[in-house]
């Protein structure tokens, strides 16, 4: 996205600038003009990006949903972005330094947005636009100390700022459809406890010789068992991602 505004702010210059005036983007040097330099520059120096603090950006998501209503499209609200130019002119003397400045000046006038026919890539994909501004007095970007970083003496310069926008990636993988599980589990109990066993004879009980007694015992075990039925239902891939779960 850097790269692409840098082409279209230098295309909408080049319509204002002289013909011959070139314009760079590299941090400018006090050599770009000079005995072995031919023609005029103007500097075109990307030395700030920062995130647009405007009380209109828009905050939160977008959904798009199906037919059925379940979300099939997520999309974050646009980013946008500032990047910061320190602007300056190179020629044989301070009044023509001047009069390039004042072309960069009156192209950003006539031109406070740029026009779609010079972008490209992701700046066409992103719906806002790429405005452009001189000098931001609530937040200057360009500090007084850039000038000894740059080991350049102060010049006239212009502070331009451009505010492009980012389009986001859209989410578009969510969990499926819903899906429902029946589980069934049968189990035999006697009462609360496990499966029924047939009550085992005492030898030395008088009462375990008598086939009745054993008989009697048997039903009796029989009697007590009961068929208990549980079933479980699971629901899995719910619209929002959830899984439930329910038993009965």
């Amino acid at each position: 996205m850097l790269d692409e505004a840098e082409r279209a702010v230098g295309t909408l210059l080049r319509e204002q600038l002289p013909t011959g005036t070139t314009i760079r983007t590299e941090p400018p040097s006090d050599t770009w003009y000079g005995e072995h330099q031919e023609g005029e520059s103007v500097g075109l120096f990307l030395h700030l990006v920062r995130e647009s603090q405007s009380t209109g950006a828009i905050q939160g998501w977008s959904e798009e949903r199906d037919p059925g209503g379940r979300v099939v499209r997520r999309t974050a609200a646009e980013r946008h972005y500032e990047l910061c130019y320190l602007v300056t002119a190179w020629a044989s003397g301070y009044e023509r330094e001047l009069c390039l400045l004042g072309c960069v000046l009156r192209a950003v006038a006539h031109h406070p947005v740029l026009p779609m026919a010079m972008l490209t890539g992701t700046l066409l994909e992103a719906s806002g636009p790429v405005a452009l501004a001189i000098g931001q007095g609530d937040a200057p970007s360009a500090a007084p100390e850039i000038w000894s970083a740059l080991g350049l003496r102060p010049r006239t310069f212009l502070d331009l700022v451009v505010t492009a926008p980012v389009a986001p990636v859209a989410v578009t993988e969510f969990a499926g459809p819903p899906v429902t599980l029946d589980l069934a589990v049968d189990a035999t109990t006697p009462g609360n406890g496990g499966p029924a066993r047939a009550a085992t004879p005492d030898p030395a009980s008088p009462s375990s010789a008598s086939p009745s007694s054993a008989t009697a015992s048997s039903v009796t075990a029989s009697s007590v068992t009961a068929r208990s039925r549980r079933r479980a239902r699971i629901t899995e891939g719910a619209v929002d991602g959830a899984t439930r779960g329910e038993a009965g």
